[in-house]
């Protein structure tokens, strides 16, 4: 670490190449060893894309270079790349397009260096490929199909490559078998021999259609052999022995409040008023999945791999096994269970004056489900906050009587630490997601917006204290000389630029931005919400459309050792702690806690830690970003298959987004597809104002609604297609669009 530092400053002060020799100069490398450290740090710096390095061992850094940059680069079905820049925040909106004839064989999803040479007519940057710095073939799924040679691997990978897979690997292999591979070897440009990594099943299986998606995003549902037999040696209830050393909480009344359909439970909460009324005792109870999982045991290895669950429509494809995560770690009614257990003290402004965390044993009184919870909410509200007339006349959903006094005391405590949370600048942003049902072959049977009433907020209200608090305990731990480094949920302010671009997306819909923010130089915890505090939503779409430009302007949270603070719920620390069966960074978290906060480690294995964080919350942030993309291309797969069954049908739809190739648009069920620009006859792109103009007719911009047919669906390309009917008459009220029905009906047999 030292070495690496020490050739980062010295590359920084350079406004040139260097070679190897004045590298080993500056630094003073007089050793072997001191050699094989200073390759060693070179080797790391390439590798987090600071450092270029030419053909003829020429180094220099990229912030230091006037015209290279690293990058993603994505190939359009033209052929141009457009490179994507990393560690260049200023440069996120400005790619740099790569003509198909300065691609040097890159393909789609390459990380690259290019070079800037110009830009073009519409002050765009352009550049050529210079340097394929990773390629990742390490994850090919395709099938096994009959070929004019015999059997031979078709892959479903959209780069044009082409995968030669090894004979002998092909007799292992049957005809429509779904399989994964890797790079054994390149045998000439773009021209790769494979090998057998994994085998998915038949094409025509259940649901096989997901498991593909999943796998090109390295999302795969069945554990190895050794996985699965350790699972069998873990009991599947709590002993004696593991009730040593924990706080009996079985006595208290603990609970849990999920989705219907949940079977892996994190957590469980409580509620209770100190004696002398002033403080609301909040109990935040989560499965302690670290006692289970044995630091680097197979178990361990692979939850590590996964990284986090991943939740396609229809389908859990979990992190730990379903004998932990619906079992022995699951927080089930009826059930003693393992538990740490964040307990805070809240005053009646919603402040946490004081936190502790500790090893339990809790026994949850019920299973409660948010659709019941926000029903006992409403029966409430509209009998006066009256909890014995809610319990006395039976109101409430059947056997929630014993719960509904605490049920009352949680929401009064949600609110409160909500506002606190709002008045300092957190943003709340009640965006659509989109939630499809399929049945149990994977037909999806209905596309709806998901709810997310009382229930769901106060939930992650208490999830959002409870993380704040650990985050304080493990940051400000005090038994030893150096800092526990942990896994940090970060999210960074947002860019100056994007900030403005937001505010000038608001003025040309109609919504000017007054005050300091009209000429805005920094960018605070209050910002986002200073400026959507000015706006005066006309309806909930349009609430809902410029509450997703608002997200789109700020960066993505990620996990770092480094507590950077959380932009979005304008924290200055927090992490990940209330989830640990289905996330890894809360099982590292809950391991912390145990070696140094309830135990005392030794400063070696401190050191291990710390020297480890970085790279395991680099690992953890990748697998949450693939788990992601394998969930929202499986819901437009699902979507597109479910539209196939409405071609033809007209719906009432809005804007949601314009770009040069057309209208995106969305149906109140959040279905989305394009009307695409050939079919709007008369229209031209207006890029300016981000809207279509046409000659003596209304423009055409984001939040407009109008009448849609829906003229192709297509689930192979996940594309969804729309041709504009009419305009709605009363163009602007969004309220009056009424959601029609999407309901399919079929023949099962």
């Amino acid at each position: 670490m030292e070495m690496k530092d020490r050739l980062y400053k010295y590359l920084l002060k350079q406004k040139d190449v260097v070679n190897y020799d004045k590298l080993e100069e500056a630094l003073h490398i007089t050793t072997a060893e001191e050699k094989k450290e200073l390759e060693n740090a070179i080797e790391e710096l390439e590798k987090e894309y600071k450092l270029y390095i030419s053909k003829n061992h020429q180094y220099i850094l990229y912030e230091c270079s006037k015209d290279k940059r690293p990058g993603e680069i994505s190939i359009n079905s033209v052929g141009d790349g457009y490179v994507r820049v990393f560690n260049f925040p200023d440069e996120q909106n400005d790619d740099i397009k790569i003509p198909k004839e300065e691609l040097k064989y890159a393909l789609d999803k390459d990380i690259v260096a290019a070079e800037i040479l110009g830009r073009n007519e519409k002050n765009k940057r352009e550049g050529r490929v210079i340097k394929i710095l990773n390629r990742d073939l390490s994850n090919i799924v395709g099938e096994i199909v009959n070929g004019e040679d015999g059997l031979e691997f078709k892959s479903f990978d959209e780069r044009k490559a082409t995968f030669i897979m090894d004979e002998d690997e092909l007799k292992k292999c049957v005809e429509g078998e779904i399989v994964v591979v890797e790079k054994l070897e390149e045998l000439s440009k773009n021209q790769y021999l494979v090998g057998l990594k994994d085998k998915l099943g038949h094409k025509d299986d259940p649901q096989m259609d997901i498991k593909i998606e999943c796998a090109k995003h390295e999302v795969f549902d069945e554990f190895p052999q050794e996985v699965i037999d350790q699972v069998k040696s873990i009991p599947q209830e709590v002993l004696d022995k593991d009730r040593v050393g924990r706080v009996d909480l079985t006595a208290k009344n603990i609970f849990t409040i999920d989705g219907k359909d949940t079977k892996d439970i994190d957590d469980a909460i409580s509620i209770e008023m100190s004696e002398d009324g002033k403080y609301y005792i909040l109990g935040v109870h989560i499965a302690d999945v670290s006692y289970y999982v044995e630091e680097g045991s197979p178990l361990d290895i692979e939850a590590y791999k996964r990284g986090t669950s991943c939740y396609p429509p229809g389908v859990v494809i979990p992190m730990l096994p379903h004998e932990l995560s619906n079992g022995i770690c699951s927080l089930n009614e009826g059930e003693d269970r393992c538990a740490i257990t964040c307990e805070m003290k809240i005053d009646r402004r919603g402040l946490v004056k004081e936190y502790d965390v500790y090893p339990s044993i809790i026994h949850s009184k019920k299973k409660m489900n948010y659709d019941d919870v926000n029903a006992t909410f409403k029966a409430l509200e509209e009998n006066d906050n009256n909890v014995q007339k809610v319990v006395d006349e039976k109101l409430c959903p059947d056997k929630y009587e014993p719960f509904v006094g605490d049920l009352k005391t949680m929401l009064e405590l949600a609110h409160l630490i909500r506002k606190n949370r709002e008045n300092n600048g957190a943003s709340d942003f009640d965006t659509k997601e989109a939630k499809v049902i399929c049945d149990l072959d994977g037909t999806p049977l209905s596309v709806e917006a998901r709810d997310r009433g009382e229930g769901e907020k106060l939930i992650e209200d208490f999830m959002i204290s409870a993380n704040e608090s650990v985050a304080k305990i493990l940051n400000f731990c005090q038994k030893y000389s150096m800092q526990v480094l942990t896994a940090n949920r970060v999210h960074d302010f947002p860019l100056l630029t994007k900030i403005q671009n937001f505010i000038a997306f608001l003025e040309k819909s109609g919504h000017p931005i007054k005050g300091n923010l009209t000429d805005i130089k920094t960018v605070t915890f209050k910002t986002i919400r200073e400026i959507l505090a000015q706006v005066e939503f006309k309806n909930e779409i349009e609430k809902s459309i410029i509450s997703n430009m608002a997200v789109r302007s700020m960066p993505k949270a990620k996990y770092s050792e480094n507590p950077t603070g959380h932009y979005g719920l304008a924290l200055k620390w927090y992490l990940h702690f209330t989830s640990p069966i289905r996330r890894y960074p809360d099982l590292m978290v809950h391991r912390n806690i145990r070696k140094f906060i309830f135990n005392i480690a030794d400063e070696n294995e401190l050191i291990k830690n710390n020297n480890e964080m970085g790279a395991k919350c680099l690992h953890c942030s990748d697998r949450e970003v693939k788990a992601t993309e394998a969930e929202r291309e499986c819901v437009s797969m699902k979507m597109a298959e479910y539209m196939t069954n409405f071609v033809g049908q007209e719906f009432d739809a809005y804007v949601s987004g314009v770009t040069s190739y057309g209208i995106f648009v969305e149906l109140p069920n959040t279905v989305s597809g394009m009307i695409r620009k050939d079919s709007l006859k008369g229209y031209y792109y207006d890029e300016e104002n981000q809207m279509f103009t046409s000659k003596g007719r209304k423009p055409i911009k984001i939040g407009d609604s109008f009448r849609v047919k829906c003229v192709a669906a297509s689930k192979e390309e996940k594309q969804i297609t729309f041709e504009m009917v009419k305009e709605l008459e009363n163009k602007n009220n969004h309220n009056n669009v009424k959601e029609k029905k999407l309901v399919k009906n079929y023949d099962r047999n």
